[in-house]
Order: structure tokens, then sequence, then C-alpha cells
């Protein structure tokens, strides 16, 4: 069976494990080919790139990549690529070390947000106490003028009502014609 078929093609009987596992590495080898292209790389780095701990991380991949090729460089002699035992703790630390400041950081954040919180309560609650005693203050200055309103109507009522009863006086006085 030719390596190079592709995933979706019938298996029958006579397909081997061994040709089925090529053939799912082949896959996935184009997979990651694809993935690995320049293209497909720079438009995923331009989403994250903004971010200041990606930042960091690629800084220090970089830095990573720059000493394991300048290792690798000084000990190829003939084209032989060394790998070099990983040192687990540096990269236990530099992660925990991520992790530490990440952790001081959302803790900063969510103290400034509680603070924020707190604030805008103490706004809110402040504002509502403010339109209560505004709401208060317009009532009674409504009441103050439907009262003064009632008072001068009640005047001009017994104002009105004395001229009433002086023209009704008047008339009643005048001699019958």
């Amino acid at each position: 069976m030719n390596t190079k078929e592709p995933m979706n093609k019938n298996i029958n009987s006579s397909t081997t494990v061994e040709s089925i596992s090529k053939t799912g590495l082949d896959a996935n080898l184009s997979f990651i080919e694809e993935w690995q292209k320049e293209s497909y790389k720079s438009e995923i780095q331009e989403l994250v790139s903004a971010k200041e701990t990606i930042v960091y991380i690629n800084k220090m991949t970089e830095t990573l990549a720059t000493l394991y090729q300048d290792s690798t460089t000084s000990n190829d002699t003939s084209n032989n690529v060394s790998v070099e035992k990983m040192e687990w703790e540096t990269l236990h630390e530099v992660a925990s070390n991520i992790m530490q400041e990440y952790t001081t950081k959302i803790d900063e954040i969510m103290n400034k947000l509680t603070d924020l919180n707190r604030r805008v309560m103490l706004w809110q609650e402040s504002a509502f106490i403010m339109d209560s005693h505004r709401g208060i203050d317009q009532v009674g200055n409504v009441q103050g003028w439907i009262i003064l309103k009632e008072t001068y109507l009640d005047y001009k009522r017994r104002v009105l009502n004395d001229s009433v009863c002086e023209i009704k006086n008047t008339v009643a006085r005048l001699p019958n014609h």
C-alpha cells in the first residue's frame, strides 16, 4: 500500500496495521507541515503577540532556541545533531516564575477591581441619597406653592364674595322704577 494515500480511502482486509499507521503518520505530518507554514504562523502570532505574557514567553523561547543552536553548533562536527539532556529544574523554575508573576498580576487586578466595585457601590448609594433629598425638596417646594395658591384663591373668593354682597346690597337700596 502506498503511504501517500489519503486518509479517507476505504480500508480493506488486506491492509496491515503498519500501513494504516504509516498513512495516519503521513496525514499528521502533512497537517503539521501546513500548520508550520509561515503564513499560518504569522497570522496566529499577530493575534497573540500583543499580550505581554506571550511576548515574555516568546523572548524566553527565542533565548532558549539560541542557546540550543549555539550548543548544537559547537557540538556538531559531522552534521549529527546531538541532543542534550533537558534541564527540567530550570524549565520548572521558569514556568513557576511565570505562574507566580501571572498570579501576582491577577491579584493586583482583582484588588483594583474590588476597590473599583466598592467605589461604584458608594457612588450609587450617595447618588440615590442625593436623588431622594432632591425629590423631597421638590415635593416640599410644590407643596408650599400649592398652599400659597390655595391661600391666595381663598383670599380672592372672600374679596369676590364681599364684592357680590356689596353689589347685592347696593341694588337692594336702589329705588324701584
